[in-house]
């Protein structure tokens, strides 16, 4: 006879989910100073500190969300599914890490075209700053070696790491906490908050963030200077 996840997941205490996920976030966080410390600054350790500590940053706000905001959760578990993926890409080759720094760029054009957009004047001052801003972008992104891109295509990524299955189940159950999806607005707050929805999210949280934790913690065994 198949089981149900409340069959086979002990429950413990809710303070001591909350004490747990707040001693992961603590531990990442860690990660993320020991690499700015222990290691010679450069681009690829500012990407892994800087992942390591959104990582952090997520669990914490797992912790605050639980076990009120089911939504709050499923946010932070989409993101940290996101991270580890990211983290898992960019290991993978230089070129990689590269596109993921040049993202930085391309985001951030984005966003200036956006404002831009949104500006029917085109004589305004503040106009010209964010125009400025775009040439000046260019120039520090080729000054050094990297171009400005989009983001990566998560589906793709999560099938080169043969995690096709965990995509495809988890961004069903993710689309309907992160978008006012018709279930979210008008099921039963018993469906909504469902214990075994919210224990799925809650492993695979920490299924994720250990993962990306281990990476990072791996890159820095291997990168961390003599005097380190």
């Amino acid at each position: 006879m198949s089981k149900k996840i409340k069959d086979i997941v002990v429950q413990v205490p809710h303070q001591q989910i909350v004490d747990h996920l707040s001693t992961l976030s603590k531990t990442t966080q860690a990660l993320s100073r020991d690499i700015g410390t222990r290691t010679t600054r450069s681009n690829a350790s500012l990407a892994y500190a800087n992942l390591a500590n959104r990582t952090a940053t997520e669990l914490n706000r797992l912790a605050g969300f639980y076990p009120e905001s089911i939504e709050g959760v499923a946010w932070c578990a989409r993101s940290l599914f996101e991270i580890n993926l990211i983290v898992r890409h960019i290991n993978h080759s230089k070129e990689n890490m590269n596109r993921w720094l040049g993202q930085l760029a391309g985001d951030e054009k984005q966003i200036l075209q956006g404002f831009l957009a949104l500006s029917d004047q085109s004589d305004r001052p503040e106009k010209r700053v964010l125009q400025d801003r775009l040439v000046a972008i260019d120039k520090i992104t080729a000054k050094h070696g990297l171009s400005a891109s989009g983001p990566f295509n998560i589906k793709t990524i999560a099938a080169q790491e043969n995690l096709s299955d965990e995509y495809v189940g988890l961004y069903k159950l993710f689309s309907k906490y992160v978008h006012p999806s018709s279930w979210l607005l008008n099921s039963p707050k018993d469906s909504v908050q469902s214990k075994e929805y919210m224990t799925i999210l809650l492993i695979y949280s920490q299924i994720h963030a250990g993962d990306s934790h281990t990476r990072i913690n791996e890159w820095l065994i291997d990168h961390v200077h003599p005097q380190g």
